[in-house]
């Protein structure tokens, strides 16, 4: 595991806590504990490089509509909004110190721009900023350089790079992209567990906090919290407008799974992907019990559309799980609100766990036809793009997402870096060629699909899939 944040460093520095936070939530006080942040910086470890009076560095991300990579793009000016600022500051700080420019740029149908510019050599770009499924396909497509040959990234264990995603999508000695603090969307789309304090005192419950500490917060503990919380408006008809001790919705509720540890793949000996899930004993009984949370009794409400958002933010749901991006939008809520991980299988679970959406972008080098001087150029702009991050943009996605008073508590921050450190990246969720990627969603959703008939119905091609992706890795 890494170290926590350094804005969690900083927290423990300027405030007393106690494990994982004490707070009432009657403080009005906002904490930024990002303020101390300078004091606590790493030297940057670069070469020494030159760059031309007139060096630029570009920038793409994938445009379109929907999830797209409009966070790493430079604002035109400073911005009173701490993360607005945040952004222009990192740009303009990396600028100055080289004395280069730095352009971003968005582009429709990304992934034909990358191949047409790659196959020209026609350098017009340095760095890439696409979804996992398009990045797979042009690291499969010889587009992409392997960053362990690119110094100094050639080691990407900084705490400004996430050593979870290295360590799970990284196939032998070959890692095509990166997980960093140049973009908040990994944050932004991380699956966490809230939940209402007003409504946890009402019913005399134990705060998840003290659950995490004592190594309690486990599923079935979970469960037994929600038992006689869902209640009827009084119409007689289970809606959207009733209370419901847990909300949430498949892609949610499918990392129960991961959080208890179970993997569609994990890693053998020499750090190649095999498949797993279809050797786990656990999984066709932990389906039960998820499915028996999700379908029955009025305990949940489980839907698609957007009401999980505003039961919560209504105080009619005492738990909720989703990404941590709509903790933005719960700045306003009247009730004050905590953050825990997705609970442990059980008590002899090591650690805890949780993933990200496949959504998120994710950093890659296009493969182009580079100067050994060039490549040097290109590992030390990311780099220190990369390390100005961390000290500026992280701290304030953290004081943005949290700064409403319902998480104006230091167990807030806490809980989320731990959420952030608890993430893992299974190869087999991330790579939708194989079929088994959904298995977790889809036996949740439709309750006459067994664990058994879907590992049955996919393992062959899955494991064909598979292969076939290493083999291309082999070859690129």
């Amino acid at each position: 595991m890494k170290r926590f944040a350094v804005l969690l460093l900083c927290a423990l520095m300027i405030v007393p806590m106690c494990f994982f936070g004490c707070g009432d939530g009657d403080d009005d006080t906002t904490f930024v504990p990002a303020t101390a942040a300078e004091e606590l910086r790493e030297p940057l470890d670069v070469p020494e490089v030159t760059f031309d009076a007139n060096y630029t560095f570009e920038i793409i991300g994938k445009g379109s509509e929907g999830w797209n990579a409009e966070d790493i793009l430079c604002p035109e000016e400073d911005s009173d909004d701490v993360l607005v600022s945040a952004k222009y500051k990192r740009y303009k700080t990396v600028e100055d110190m080289y004395g280069i420019k730095i352009n971003t740029t968005l582009k429709d149908n990304i992934s034909t721009v990358v191949k047409g510019s790659v196959d020209a050599n026609d350098k017009a770009f340095h760095m890439i900023w696409m979804d996992t499924s398009d990045t797979s396909s042009a690291a499969m497509g010889d587009l992409l350089m392997n960053l362990y040959d690119i110094d100094p990234l050639n080691n990407l264990d900084a705490p400004w790079y996430d050593d979870n995603y290295k360590t799970d999508m990284s196939i032998g000695d070959t890692l095509y992209s990166s997980v960093n603090d140049m973009e908040t969307m990994d944050m932004h789309c991380t699956w966490i567990m809230m939940y209402n304090k007003r409504l946890l005192a009402q019913y005399g419950l134990k705060d998840p906090y003290d659950m995490v500490k004592d190594n309690e917060w486990t599923f079935d503990n979970f469960v037994a919290m929600l038992s006689g919380i869902s209640k009827d408006n009084g119409d007689g008809v289970w809606d959207k407008e009733d209370t419901y001790a847990f909300a949430t919705h498949a892609g949610a509720a499918r990392n129960f799974f991961f959080g208890a540890g179970m993997r569609i793949c994990d890693k053998d000996s020499a750090n190649y992907p095999e498949l797993v899930v279809q050797n786990n004993n656990n999984v066709a009984k932990f389906q039960e019990k998820v499915v028996k949370l999700l379908h029955n009794d009025n305990t949940s409400h489980f839907t698609t559309d957007g009401s999980i958002i505003s039961a919560f933010m209504g105080g009619r749901a005492l738990f909720l799980a989703e990404i941590a991006g709509y903790l933005g939008a719960f700045v306003d809520m009247d009730d004050d609100y905590g953050i825990v991980p997705y609970p442990k299988y059980d008590k002899a679970q090591k650690r805890y766990y949780t993933t990200n959406d496949p959504c998120i972008m994710v950093m890659s080098i296009p493969a182009f036809g580079w100067t050994e001087q060039e490549i040097e150029q290109i590992g030390v702009v990311t780099e220190t793009l990369c390390w100005e991050s961390y000290y500026t943009l992280r701290p304030a996605y953290y004081e943005k997402t949290l700064g409403g008073k319902g998480t104006r508590d230091e167990g807030s921050y806490e809980m989320l870096d731990l959420c952030r450190e608890s993430r893992v990246y299974d190869f087999g969720l991330f790579n939708p060629s194989i079929s088994m990627h959904n298995i977790f969603s889809s036996i949740i959703e439709d309750t006459n699909t067994t664990y058994t008939r879907f590992v049955k119905r996919n393992e062959k091609s899955s494991e064909t899939a598979l292969q076939d992706l290493i083999d291309k890795y082999e070859k690129a």
